[in-house]
């Protein structure tokens, strides 16, 4: 578990030395900024293709029930839905948690298939979502996440096929994956096509087992 807090103490520095100190009591703003901030100076890249999460780690899958809710993603869901941009680039925005823990944790994307049969992650941002926490009230305030994915940046290995978009959140050691009726086609390293998808049993399955066996070190039983 982990806390923040802004203290009222504002310290200049010049050149290496402490010039001034002042107490200042923060802003409400100030503090969400700091928050941001800080939450995110985690080491993750973010928007761009990776081949692992959280080196390190040995993730331990969890029975905790994972809920989420898309806003907005490009070519598919909105009030309008985004448009996919020239460059083929991806925008995702909601919201997610694991009941119980009442940590947000991390949240990113995962591809999952292709010709290759392979797992790309994308880091997000997590921001704050109020309303979630009317109807959940184990929801963690921080349960919002978006972000753009560029399947051109990052990892080397070119992408290209048909993807099942998954969520996967992570609180600590623990992991949550949830596949989506979502399917992410990419074709010369450009997201060309978005598109909903049936979503039963063995694709739920398979797209776990592809995050799964990526993750380093191996998923604990």
């Amino acid at each position: 578990m982990g806390a923040f807090m802004v203290t009222s103490i504002e310290i200049t520095v010049k050149e290496g030395k402490i010039e001034e100190i002042q107490v200042e009591r923060p802003s409400n703003d100030q503090i969400m900024r700091d928050f941001d901030r800080v939450s995110h100076a985690d080491g993750h890249l973010r928007g761009i293709k990776l081949n692992r999460l959280h080196r390190q780690i040995q993730f331990h899958a969890t029975d905790n029930d994972f809920q989420h809710y898309i806003d907005s993603l490009s070519g598919l869901i909105g009030d309008p839905a985004p448009l996919l941009t020239d460059d083929g680039n991806l925008f995702i925005r909601g919201w997610g948690f694991l009941r119980h823990l009442e940590r947000a944790g991390t949240m990113s994307v995962a591809l999952t298939g292709g010709e290759t049969n392979e797992a790309f992650f994308f880091s997000l941002n997590r921001f704050l979502r109020h309303d979630v926490k009317t109807i959940f009230s184990d929801a963690p305030l921080c349960v919002g996440f978006e972000g753009w994915l560029s399947v051109s940046s990052g990892y080397a290995v070119e992408m290209n096929g048909r993807y099942r978009l998954c969520l996967v959140n992570t609180v600590g050691e623990q992991i949550g994956i949830k596949a989506l009726d979502v399917i992410v086609t990419v074709s010369g390293g450009v997201i060309t096509s978005v598109v909903h998808a049936d979503l039963d049993e063995d694709a739920v399955r398979h797209a776990v087992r592809t995050i799964e066996s990526s993750l380093v070190p191996v998923l604990a039983a």
